[in-house]
């Protein structure tokens, strides 16, 4: 779970927007600001 997110963060960035609707994405993109110093 954590590997499939920290990959979207990569290129989910701007996927985000596109799977904004996505429930799964909602949690991901807390991920996304908070992994971004994890990596």
């Amino acid at each position: 779970m954590n590997n499939a997110c920290a990959i979207k963060i990569s290129f989910g960035r701007w996927k985000q927007s596109l799977e904004s609707a996505e429930g799964h994405n909602s949690k991901c993109q807390r991920v996304v600001q908070t992994g971004t110093e994890n990596m």
